[in-house]
């Protein structure tokens, strides 16, 4: 049986994440009695699917010119290839129509604020997979952390060079600061909405910072897409900060 470290770990990171939403939402169930309405395993259920169709769609476009060549090669999750943003829009999308179905749609923002506390975790987890397959890495570096990539797993214009950022690493322990600015603020009451704006907030700081270290990138004119996206996290959380102060 072939074990498949990457898919393990990005179990790994949504369990933990979903265990960890558990007990931030009895915590937060303290200031607003709402909280309790909502069903994380149904949540779960609903949001999987399109999460990881969304992030896989996004992945692949990212990297259809490796694609194009081979499409049977978009099925190989187990290979790596997921795309975080893709992840959440997704996420949302499930979310919605889970809402909706159930007719619990003004419980969008409750959801919402204990979801994102499992996110930055799970993705900080997730990130080991990317370790393992070699992947997520940034330009040459000769830093003490800087990481040692095979040959064949580097760039035809960089394969001269043995050593790289680990790309991988910065983001998960970003994402650990953000879930501890979430989990410390997690502890004072705040309006509904507030968990969900700081984290569309910072994690469009993290990544639109870390996308300057990435190889190729998918670039929609000036910026990378991933840029693109981090602005619309950015201007998401600080507008919604701002509805709600």
């Amino acid at each position: 049986m072939v074990l498949h470290i990457y898919g393990l770990l990005i179990g790994l990171g949504i369990w933990l994440g979903i265990e960890l939403a558990g007990k931030v939402q009895k915590q937060l169930t303290t200031f607003h009695k709402t909280y309790q309405h909502i069903s994380l395993d149904q949540l779960l259920l609903w949001l999987a699917i399109p999460a990881v169709v969304g992030a896989r769609v996004y992945h692949v476009i990212d990297y259809w010119v490796y694609y194009q060549e081979d499409l049977a090669k978009i099925l190989y999750l187990w290979q790596g290839g997921l795309g975080i943003f893709g992840a959440i829009f997704g996420g949302l999308l499930g979310l919605l129509l889970y809402l909706w179905y159930s007719k619990q749609i003004s419980l969008f923002l409750y959801s919402s604020d204990i979801l994102v506390f499992a996110l930055p975790l799970a993705q900080a987890v997730g990130r080991l997979g990317n370790f393992y397959n070699q992947e997520l890495f940034g330009p040459p570096s000769t830093l003490p952390w800087a990481i040692f990539i095979p040959l064949a797993k580097r760039p035809v214009e960089l394969i001269n060079f043995t050593h790289f950022h680990p790309l991988f690493a910065y983001e998960a322990l970003l994402n650990l600061v953000l879930l501890g600015v979430l989990w410390w603020q997690s502890k004072y009451k705040h309006k509904i909405g507030f968990f969900t704006a700081i984290y569309f907030f910072g994690y469009g700081l993290i990544r639109f910072s870390l996308e300057f270290l990435r190889l190729d990138p998918w670039r929609l004119g000036v910026l990378t897409t991933g840029q693109w996206m981090s602005l619309v996290f950015i201007a998401s959380g600080i507008v919604l900060l701002w509805r709600r102060r």
